[in-house]
């Protein structure tokens, strides 16, 4: 799996409300995974506003799906400097219809990446990065078999606030 970030119409730190255009990419072994179940992907805190499949290929072998998306999210912010601080912002992926049994996400740095025409006023994008894994919910405290699994992908983005006038 794969990211490219447009842009953010929306940014807002201080109210913690972030909107991003960007391009989602998925490459698999149809064999193993269907494109339905893998465009079953959501954003943990957000909400997918537009979701449009804008190119399917075959590559050596492998399914290729890209998707033009929109997602509105919120992340997890420290204000420990405020109004001086910097700000780590993530967007979290997962599928909530497969366990890692079934798919797992694999993401590396090449594959995310920010567009050099992406602009947020006051913010500058300084370094990014990219983690994957499962998310873990046990559902009943007394029987460890009553767990849910699903893959995750984070990606983040560093961004140092630069300027004084929005301060």
């Amino acid at each position: 799996v794969g990211l490219h970030v447009n842009n953010f119409p929306e940014f807002d730190i201080v109210n913690n409300k972030f909107t991003v255009d960007a391009i989602i990419w998925f490459e698999f072994d149809p064999a193993l995974v269907s494109l339905e179940t893998v465009e079953k992907f959501s954003f943990d805190k957000g909400d997918i506003l537009k979701k449009t499949t804008s190119d399917t290929k075959v590559i050596e072998g492998k399914f290729f799906a890209q998707f033009n998306i929109t997602v509105k999210f919120t992340t997890n912010l420290l204000f420990e400097m405020f109004p001086l601080d910097d700000h780590k912002i993530y967007l979290t992926l997962t599928n909530k219809f497969v366990s890692p049994s079934e798919m797992v996400y694999q993401a590396f740095i090449s594959g995310f990446t920010l567009s050099e025409d992406m602009f947020v006023a006051g913010w500058r994008a300084v370094d990014h990065n990219v983690f994957t894994g499962y998310s873990e919910a046990h559902l009943d405290a007394g029987d460890k078999k009553k767990v849910v699994l699903n893959p995750k992908v984070i990606f983040s983005i560093d961004f140092k606030r630069f300027g004084t006038q929005r301060i």
